[in-house]
């Protein structure tokens, strides 16, 4: 997206991804390659839980720092 020119921030949201559902050697070669370059290029990383957020730094290949910089929790609340 970022490099066509169509926005000028990217906000990756992990919510309910495969990723954090399935311990990460189990996805397919492909969607970790995707996976990947979505961590690699986004600004931003939502995700919903302190463990969801260490996961996929503990996961990634990418610098531990960086990565940890622009991940983002954002819980998920339900009123009744």
């Amino acid at each position: 997206m970022k490099k066509l020119h169509l926005c000028k921030k990217w906000i990756a949201d992990y919510r309910d991804t495969l990723g954090t559902l399935t311990p990460y050697k189990q996805l397919p070669k492909l969607l970790l390659k995707i996976n990947s370059q979505v961590l690699k290029l986004s600004d931003v990383i939502t995700v919903v839980s302190r463990g969801q957020k260490y996961q996929l730094i503990k996961e990634s290949m990418l610098k531990k720092n960086e990565l940890r910089k622009k991940i983002y929790v954002i819980y998920n609340v339900y009123i009744i």
